[in-house]
């Protein structure tokens, strides 16, 4: 049956000719695809479902959803069927751009998607997928994958690790040979590797760094499409925030593969960095590019740890890429965005690197005169034409060139200090960065004042030979010195912002460093003018910063002795305004500068309390509160280190009891293993006791009551003592009973016997008839009369040994209850140290373990104890056996019975012998 014969014999409505609704129609192909026995039937209903997924995706997703599992569970084996249903599937879990505009259907996807893969299963019947070779079921599967992974990232991403080999698979998509396929496992990484660590150390350990630098390679580098995008965003998802990524990265040397991506990026007129001609660089390659520099960058960014960036720093420069990236500085055609973010990566590439850092100052652009590189940065950032991001990302480099370099800063202000004609017939960083300083543009006198900055930031030394620096201000007006030019700027200048620069440039000009503080104090007009800024009203958010810092301007000379300061100024005021307000949105501090203020505010603060007795109204009471705040920090502080010892005290004693505990656990799975090994052999010799049969039950008895001695209540106990006490005193009563039968019955034979004497004839007759009166005693008496008395002698002999048995069944009762006390006792200490365990995790302020110890001696003792009783225990019970084993010999050789069966002994009776008798 075709499929519109289907919809016309199943789909058409009543006499009316109704067309059928999208549920009944889903319904219906539901229904077919489950109960077709048909493989063309399912898949054409199949096929229909697939046809109807993306106009009816609410029915599809409530009524199919289950049935497309089955089909990728069962149907493996045919390839159409899996993929309508993976095609199905993924129409349920995604929509296209067109479709996300309509209302509810993106949250419709979401929702089918969540409840997919609520079970993992679903998720491994997809991935299983993904290992058939025929395109028509892998694309699918990877295009259905990836729209699960982009609408549930972390359930997806859980599924996958928890699938055997499920990331090794998906790297395997890298080596298909067909591109289409390869494209989307690249493109399903891009989604994987986003945010889960442990996914991205299996994927670089199944080898995806030199799978993905191969498509790189082979895609044309930086020239590359789309694929080489998504392969770099690979890489980024598996570098950043990820340490030990970046060591295999590093370790590996795929740094050293990385200055061939940038082989043609320098190409083009050599003109110096700015340049505008960006002709060769598409889109793409823009993008490309880009993406490169941000994998550069993750590898030695400055919030790594400090081992992991200078390795990364020295690789860097020994494989070239350092050079490569100065060669697209000094490019001419270079895009804007590339250059800024070229600069931003050789800045961190330099960064508190000394090799680096050298060979930066090394390196020259292609002018004539040739020009070192870092001039030629200043250039363009002085330059108010370049971009506001280009000239930021020089400030950047200009800073990392000079961090923690001495030698850079020492270079940078000796183009500020006098010197020869020769000299200065060129242009030097220093004259660029003066020349900034006094521009009418306000980010470039804010880029210079924090670039000087940067020049003599934590060295002394150059603070002090930047004093030697003289300008001219005009014709015959005499030289200033650029200290004095900075702080007649402040006045000058009405800009916001470069008041910030130069606050900046002479705060951290003074910090620390006494001569330049009195430089600055000689002239009168610069404090009245910081007097004038903080007793002034703020309105903006820059003047409450510009505000803040004329106040640690102040305070950095207060600190360097001239306490005098204080008493032109209210000390209120002057704290308010140190108090450092929120920074406005643009930039305007310094990170380094920023540090500086925030380390020396409570120092200024603190040295405001210690001399608050000599200021003007109210400094007393603002002495007394910094002393109050001082005495309050020190209390503070002692309470805290206080408390500290007493944790690492109490830590100490917690690891200590903590080790007693498990040890007293050992002991006691010990004591636990000894008591069951007493169970098991009591167990054992009650059932050996109760296969043999004897003549004292009494004794299986007791092994019975000491098998179950461990686990039974005393009261129990108490009656199984009883039981076997009645039982022995039974069985020696009638034993007794028996024994006077056979006297009685001795003492009427003697009487028979005399009897007889006294009727025979006279001895002499009787000793020549002897014989007949011994044959005619014979014949009369059933029994021999020596053979009686053998008997009763055995007799008592038994009665004996049965009184003796009975006394160690007594001893054995004994035994049996002080080893049921010693169980008990046993317990008992189990439960305390239990409790003492529960009271140490709930305060973890455990107090002494010397009772622990004493415990445990005694747990050690007790079962010692134990041991030595059970083996008492099991000698006796030897000796009991043995000797029942001889007293069941004896009854039999007295002519006795014994049932085997019940290890019961029988009554004795009279024999044969004493039948005859009664009956003569």
């Amino acid at each position: 049956m075709s499929l519109w014969s289907y919809f016309q014999a199943s789909g058409a409505g009543g006499a009316g000719g109704e067309a059928p609704s999208g549920a009944d129609t889903v319904e219906k192909l539901c229904h077919r695809l489950e109960s077709s026995t048909l493989i063309d039937d399912r898949r054409d209903a199949l096929r229909a479902i697939k046809s109807l997924s993306k106009k009816f995706r609410l029915e599809v997703g409530t009524q199919a959803m289950r049935l497309l599992c089955d089909v990728l569970e069962k149907d493996r084996s045919d390839p159409d069927l899996c993929s309508y249903s993976l095609e199905s599937l993924l129409n349920i879990v995604s929509c296209d751009p067109q479709e996300e505009a309509e209302p509810g259907q993106a949250e419709l996807c979401s929702q089918f998607a969540e409840i997919f893969v609520k079970q993992s299963a679903n998720v491994h019947l997809v991935l299983e997928c993904i290992d058939e070779t025929d395109s028509r079921v892998r694309v699918p599967a990877l295009r259905a994958l990836a729209a699960l992974l982009e609408s549930q990232t972390k359930a997806t991403q859980e599924h996958i690790l928890t699938f055997p080999q499920g990331c090794g698979r998906l790297i395997d998509v890298l080596t298909d040979q067909r591109e289409y396929v390869r494209n989307l496992g690249i493109l399903l990484l891009v989604h994987l590797t986003r945010t889960n660590t442990n996914i991205q150390k299996i994927i670089v350990f199944e080898d995806a760094f030199p799978r993905l630098l191969e498509i790189i390679s082979a895609e044309g580098c930086s020239h590359g499409g789309v694929v080489v995008e998504d392969c770099l965003r690979i890489l980024l998802n598996l570098l950043r925030s990820n340490p030990p990524n970046q060591t295999l990265f590093r370790e590996n040397s795929y740094i050293a593969q990385l200055p061939v991506f940038f082989e043609d990026a320098d190409s083009g007129d050599e003109g110096g960095a700015g340049g505008s001609d960006a002709e060769g660089w598409s889109t793409q390659r823009v993008t490309n590019v880009l993406q490169m520099l941000s994998v550069i960058r993750v590898l030695v960014s400055p919030q790594n740890a400090s081992q992991n960036t200078r390795a990364s720093q020295r690789a860097i420069l020994q494989c070239g890429l350092l050079a490569r990236l100065t060669a697209i500085l000094m490019a001419s055609g270079v895009p804007a965005e590339v250059l800024a973010e070229t600069i931003n990566t050789v800045a961190e590439c330099i960064r508190g690197y000394e090799e680096a850092q050298k060979f930066l100052a090394a390196v020259e652009a292609p002018a004539n005169p040739p020009r070192p590189a870092i001039v030629v940065l200043l250039i363009s950032m002085v330059n108010e034409k370049q971009p506001f991001p280009l000239r930021l990302a020089v400030l950047y480099a200009f800073q990392s060139y000079l961090f923690r370099n001495p030698d850079g800063q020492a270079a940078v202000v000796s183009t500020l200090l006098p010197a020869s004609a020769e000299a200065t017939s060129s242009i030097t960083a220093g004259q660029l960065l003066c020349a900034g300083l006094f521009s009418s543009d306000s980010h470039t006198a804010w880029l210079a004042a924090v670039s000087l900055l940067h020049a003599v930031h934590g060295n002394s030394v150059q603070k002090e030979q930047l004093l030697r620096v003289q300008l001219a201000t005009g014709l015959g007006s005499p030289p200033v010195s650029l200290l004095q030019h900075c702080a007649n700027l402040l006045t000058t200048n009405p800009s916001a912002r470069c008041k910030l620069g130069l606050l900046q440039l002479l705060g951290g000009w003074l910090t620390q460093c006494p001569l330049v503080t009195k430089a600055f104090l000689n002239c009168a007009s610069n404090v009245n003018q910081a007097l004038a800024e903080l007793q002034g009203s703020d309105h903006t958010e820059e003047e409450g910063l510009v505000k803040a810092l004329y106040a640690y301007l102040l305070g950095a000379c207060f600190l360097a002795g001239h306490t005098d300061l204080m008493a032109l100024v209210e000390r209120r005021v002057f704290v308010k305004s140190l108090k450092s307000p929120q920074p406005p949105s643009q930039p305007s501090l310094d990170y380094e500068f920023s540090r500086m203020f925030k380390s020396a505010e409570p120092e200024i603060a603190r040295a405001l309390g210690a001399t608050g007795g000599s200021g003007g109204s109210g400094t007393g009471g603002l002495a007394q509160q910094f002393t109050e705040h001082e005495a309050v920090v020190t209390q503070y502080k002692d309470l805290i280190k206080e408390q500290d010892s007493r944790y690492r005290e109490l830590k100490t004693r917690f690891d200590a009891l903590q080790a007693g505990s498990e040890q007293l656990t050992r002991e006691k799975a010990s004591l636990e293993e000894t008591v069951r090994s007493l169970r098991d052999q009591n167990t054992v010799l009650k059932a050996a006791a109760s296969g043999r049969s004897g003549l004292a039950p009494a004794v299986a008895s007791v092994a019975a009551s000491a098998s179950t001695a461990s686990s039974s209540m005393p009261s129990g106990l108490d009656q199984v003592g009883q039981q076997t006490s009645d039982s022995s005193s039974s069985l020696v009563q009638q034993l007794r009973d028996q024994l006077a039968a056979r006297e009685t019955e001795l003492s009427h034979l003697r009487a028979e016997l005399d009897t007889v004497r006294k009727s025979s004839p006279s001895p002499a007759a009787a000793g020549s008839s002897g014989g007949s009166v011994v044959e005619a005693a014979t014949a009369y008496f059933p029994d021999d009369y020596d053979q009686v008395k053998l008997e009763n002698a055995q007799y008592r002999e038994r009665i004996a040994e049965l009184e003796e048995q009975v006394a160690e069944v007594a001893k054995l009762s004994a035994l049996r209850d002080s080893l049921q006390r010693r169980i008990d006792e046993l317990l008992v200490i189990e439960a305390e140290r239990d409790q003492l365990r529960s009271e140490l995790a709930q305060q973890q302020q455990p107090e002494d373990t010397q009772e622990l110890k004493q415990q445990l001696d005694e747990l050690t003792s007790e079962r010692d104890n134990l041991k030595s009783e059970n083996e008492d225990l099991l000698v006796l019970l030897s000796d009991q056996d043995s000797k029942l084993e001889a007293l069941r010999e004896q009854v039999k050789s007295l002519g006795g019975k014994v049932d085997e069966e019940d290890d019961e002994p029988v009554d004795l009776e009279e024999g044969s012998d004493g039948a005859e008798y009664e009956d003569n």
